[in-house]
This record gives C-alpha cells, structure tokens and sequence, in this order.
C-alpha cells in the first residue's frame, strides 16, 4: 500500500483555506510509503458568548469563525467509497509550517485516484464517532449533529463552537470539486470554504405603540424571549438549501418546554432568555435593556413547523400594573423569514418565504413592533396585523433584517 500527500493551508481565520500552486512531486521508489497529508492552520482563541449582551459576537476567529476540530472526509469520486475519516481532536492553531495539521491517506495499487473531500468543523465528541463510521460519501453527508451539543456551553449557547461544512476544491484545476491522488506523491493547491450549518436569529428592536388600537392607554412588559420550532439536528451536508440540511423525521425544540398556561418548566434552558424583571417596552424602546437577544438554529424549510421568535411579557390594559384584574401574560410569535402581511425585509432579502423557511449560514435581525394585545398561547399564530416587523437576511456578515408590526 502506498500514500499520497495532500496539503491543505487554511487562511483567513479558518473560514478560507488556499494553496498557491497546484503540482504532483515525484513517485518514490516501488515499497516505499509516503504520508497522505491535509496541513491546516488555525488561528484563534478559546473566548465564548451568551445569548444576550450589548454588542453580538464578533464574526471572526475569536468568535463565529472559530474552529475548534475539524473531521475530513476523502472519498473516491467513481462510486464515493471510503479512502479515509480522520479527526484532529486539538488542530494546531497558528500560521506557518510548525502549525500544520497532518493526516495520512492510504492508497493501494500505483494508479491515481480521483477523489474528491469534505470537512466538518466544531463536531460534538458522538457525532465525531458516528461520522467515523460512515460507509460511503452520501452516508457520511447525512449523518448528524445536534443543536444541544455543538452550540451550547451550560444552558447557554455560544458564539464559538458553530458547526461548519465545506467541500475540499482544486484551486489549482478551476475550483473542480474532484482531484487526483498519486500513490506516494503530493498534492497542493487544495481549498475549502467552511459555511457555517446555523443560523442566527437576532431580536435588534422591540418597541409598543398601542395608540390606535382597541387599548390606547396599554402597556407592555418584556418578561422573555424564546425559539419555537428549532430543530434538534441537522445533517452535515454542504448543501445551501434547508430541506437538504433537515433529518427525514425532524425533533423540533421549544425553549422552555411546553407552556402549562401559567409556567414554564425550563426544557432547552439554551433556547431562552428569562429577563427575571420585567421590562417595560414603549416606543423609544430600541433594545431591551440595551441588550441584543440572539439564538442560533439549524436550517427548517418551515412546511410542518416552522421556527419562530417569541416575546412573552406582561399586557396592562389601563397603563397601571398596579390594578388588578387587567393584566394578562401574553406572547407575539414572529415567524422568521415568513412573507405575510406587516413584514417587511431589507439588507441581502426583499422578501421572505411562503413557509417561512431559514437557511444555514444566515443572520436574521427582527426589528419588531407591538401595536394590539398579544395572544394567549405561546403554540398559536398571531394575526400579522397585530404585529409589525421588518426583516433583513443575508449570508454572514450581512444580514436580512424583518420589520413587524402587531397592530
């Protein structure tokens, strides 16, 4: 059996790795083996991020672009069987030779082979087994990995341990998709781009105006925010589109748990924030105690459930939460990236979905306004002309930004 080399330099804060020239070297000597190698270099740091703060994390190798572990898979491109898996459980982090990361890569016989690669990024320690395991290309694409584990630190989630995906590309050979190894030779001039498999829903503004509805004189307290409808797992392909990205029976996640009527039991604590004070939320309001609240989510094309932004808080009829009788817990639900009436869009969208589908690698910013009473079940839709939102959405670092208005 012999090997050949593969050298793969990752720049630009992991996201982006390229190679300057694309060659074969020699073959040794019949016998003799080589070390296939795929040489990365990191750079970053161990920093994290709750889901809520003054500013967002930083979208770059301290924070959303971070790698932490990678998992390379090399497939042969005639009928995607395996030729090797292998994880780098501590990647060298840094640039230059000292800081390349090495794997081999068997072949047999003394023909080349055509191949082509994939890497995973910030796998969860199962899913590192499980992709291991895969017997061919297409079983390895659809293995998955779960929200809980390669988001969350505690019972929040963090800015960077994102997952990530990317096809290896020959930057040398028109960025073809396949290239070709050689028993005992080396080959350069390899790149992949790492998208990352979550999104990234923000609420950026909330405020109430409630002048020209039945209730006037109302006011609202912001008491949480949550995700419903997230999925539990995605699978790691590099597919764009988020049908692709779900699992055939998708688990779908509601932060909290299940709404008693009354409480919360606390299920998925990473998928809500509890402000613990109520606060209130007028029409100068632009962030909730001068905080952003944020959730990562895999890709839902949204045709059974989709996911949806929820602000729950308390709503006074008169305007006096000191009288009694008159306030009642109530929630808007924000369905992301759905076009409905009181939505608008900007920033990378100039409309939504008809499901309200959510795309990997994305940021959506709601910047929402109440404008009615909320509804009384956190599992119901409100009516869109209770609520105003706008919308932007774009692929990082852009973003599309929905507008709502609950009128």
């Amino acid at each position: 059996m012999k090997t050949s080399i593969c050298l793969l330099a990752a720049l630009g804060g992991a996201l982006l790795a390229s190679c300057s020239s694309d060659s074969i070297t020699p073959q040794p000597e019949p016998g003799q083996n080589q070390t296939a190698r795929i040489e990365v270099t990191l750079t970053g740091n161990n920093t994290g991020t709750k889901a809520n703060g003054s500013a967002l994390p930083g979208d770059d190798n301290t924070g959303e672009q971070k790698v932490n572990n990678i998992v390379i898979g090399i497939f042969k491109d005639s009928d995607g069987s395996i030729v090797t898996i292998q994880d780098m459980t501590a990647p060298k982090v840094g640039t230059g030779d000292a800081n390349k990361n090495v794997i081999t890569c068997p072949l047999t016989g003394t023909s080349a082979v055509t191949c082509s690669a994939v890497v995973v990024a910030n796998v969860p320690a199962s899913s590192i087994t499980t992709l291991k395991s895969s017997t061919t290309k297409t079983d390895f694409l659809g293995q998955t990995i779960s929200l809980s584990e390669s988001t969350v630190s505690g019972n929040v989630q963090i800015s960077t341990n994102l997952p990530m995906s990317g096809d290896i590309l020959d930057t040398g050979n028109s960025n073809a998709s396949t290239f070709s190894l050689t028993p005992g030779g080396t080959k350069t001039g390899l790149s992949v781009q790492l998208t990352r498999m979550a999104s990234r829903i923000t609420l950026t503004s909330l405020k109430s105006d409630f002048s020209a509805s039945a209730y006037p004189s109302a006011k609202f307290k912001l008491q949480r925010v949550l995700l419903r409808g997230a999925i539990a797992t995605t699978k790691v392909t590099t597919s764009a589109t988020a049908t692709n990205a779900m699992p055939a029976s998708p688990s779908y996640l509601i932060g909290g748990g299940t709404w008693s009527g009354t409480a919360w039991p606390g299920d998925n604590p990473y998928l809500f924030d509890d402000l613990g004070t109520p606060l209130l939320i007028d029409g100068s309001t632009t962030l909730p105690g001068s905080k952003y609240y944020w959730f990562y989510s895999f890709a839902n094309d949204g045709s059974t459930n989709p996911t949806a932004f929820i602000i729950q808080g308390i709503f006074d009829v008169d305007g006096n939460f000191d009288t009694p009788g008159d306030a009642t817990t109530v929630f808007y639900p924000v369905i992301v990236n759905k076009n409905q009436p009181g939505t608008s869009y900007s920033g990378g969208a100039t409309t939504g979905t008809a499901t309200g589908s959510i795309s990997r690698n994305t940021l959506y910013n709601l910047a929402v306004t109440l404008k009615n009473k909320g509804i009384s079940s956190p599992m119901d839709n409100i009516n869109p002309a209770n609520l105003e939102i706008n919308v932007s959405v774009a692929a990082w670092p852009a973003a599309i930004v929905q507008t709502v208005d609950f009128n």
